[in-house]
C-alpha cells in the first residue's frame, strides 16, 4: 500500500481542529511575508515558524522532514543559478569587478530566493496534511465564493496527492521492470528520473485530468446554481481571535516592512566580503 506524504494526516490536534478560513489566513501571512522579506534570517524565521505549526499540529518530525525531500533539487537549483546567469548584469551593476564579490552576490540571491520558495512550499505541504479539502470547500461556499471556483481551487490542492500517487505508481512499475533509478550517481539519478518517471508522470495527469472532466460532464457539473453539504464546519470564538491574531501580525509586518523599520538580522554578502577582505579594501 502506497503511502501519501501531502494528503490529509488523520490526528487529533489544535490545528486540525481549527477552521480552515483560519488554515488560508495563515498560508497567506507566510506567503506575503515571504515574498516581501528579502533577509535572509528573517526567512530562516518564518520557515521555522511553518515547521513550529507542523510540530503543533502533531505530524511528527520525521514526516515533516520526509516532506522537505522535495524541496531539495528546488533549493540546488536556486541556490546557484543566480551566480552564472545574473553575472554579467551583476558586473555592469557593481561598481566592484572582483569576481568573487560577484559570485557571492549570486549566491546571497539564490539563498534568499531559495528560502522564499521553501517557505511558500512548504506552507501548503502543511495546509494540505492538516485541512480536510471538503471542509475548504464548504466555508468557500459559505463565504459566497460559487461552488464552480472553490471546486478549481480544491482541485488544484489535490493535484499534489494525486500527482505524488502517480509518481509512486511509476516507480514501483519501473522497479518491477528491473529498473532501479536509485542506482546511479547524482547527475545520472536526476536524468533518469525526468526520462523515466517524470515523462510517464506527465502523461498520466493528462490523462487524468481528462477523465475528470469527461465524469464532470457526465454528473452535468454546474448546471445548477448552489449545492448541499452533508456536513456543517462551525467558526468558533477561538477562530475569530486566531484570525484576527494573523491579520495583526501580517499588517504590522507590513507596515514594518514599508517603512524601512524591519532590522537587518544578517547581511550574508557583508559577512562574506568581510571574510574574503579583513581590510576593508576591495580589489
Amino acid at each position: 500500500m502506497i503511502k501519501l506524504k501531502y494528503t490529509y494526516v488523520n490526528v487529533d490536534s489544535k490545528v486540525h481542529n481549527l477552521n480552515p478560513i483560519v488554515k488560508v489566513l495563515w498560508i497567506t501571512c507566510v506567503d506575503v511575508l515571504a515574498i516581501l522579506v528579502w533577509d535572509i534570517a528573517w526567512l530562516g524565521l518564518i520557515f521555522l515558524s511553518v515547521f513550529a505549526v507542523g510540530l503543533a499540529a502533531n505530524l511528527g518530525r520525521r514526516r515533516l522532514l520526509d516532506a522537505m525531500r522535495p524541496l531539495k533539487p528546488l533549493v540546488i537549483i536556486l541556490l546557484f543559478s543566480p551566480s552564472f546567469i545574473l553575472l554579467p548584469e551583476l558586473r555592469i551593476l557593481s561598481p566592484n569587478p572582483s569576481l568573487i564579490t560577484l559570485l557571492v552576490e549570486g549566491v546571497a540571491y539564490g539563498i534568499t530566493i531559495a528560502l522564499r520558495f521553501s517557505c511558500i512550499i512548504y506552507s501548503a505541504f502543511i495546509f494540505m496534511m492538516t485541512t480536510r479539502l471538503n471542509d475548504l470547500a464548504y466555508m468557500l461556499v459559505k463565504l459566497g465564493m460559487p461552488y464552480r471556483y472553490s471546486f478549481m481551487i480544491i482541485t488544484s490542492f489535490r493535484l499534489i496527492p494525486s500527482l505524488e500517487k502517480y509518481a509512486e505508481n511509476i516507480k514501483y512499475a519501473q522497479l518491477a521492470r528491473g529498473l532501479n533509478l536509485d542506482r546511479a550517481g547524482i547527475l545520472r539519478r536526476y536524468f533518469n528520473f525526468v526520462k523515466y518517471t517524470v515523462k510517464p508522470l506527465l502523461i498520466s495527469a493528462l490523462r487524468g485530468s481528462l477523465t475528470l472532466a469527461i465524469s464532470m460532464d457526465s454528473a452535468c457539473f454546474g448546471a445548477y446554481r448552489s449545492r448541499v453539504f452533508l456536513n456543517d464546519v462551525p467558526y468558533s470564538k477561538q477562530d475569530v481571535f486566531i484570525s484576527a491574531v494573523i491579520l495583526l501580525i501580517m499588517t504590522l509586518s507590513i507596515y514594518v516592512i514599508f517603512t524601512g523599520r524591519l532590522p537587518i538580522l544578517f547581511d550574508f554578502s557583508e559577512t562574506i566580503r568581510r571574510l574574503f577582505y579583513p581590510s576593508g579594501k576591495i580589489v
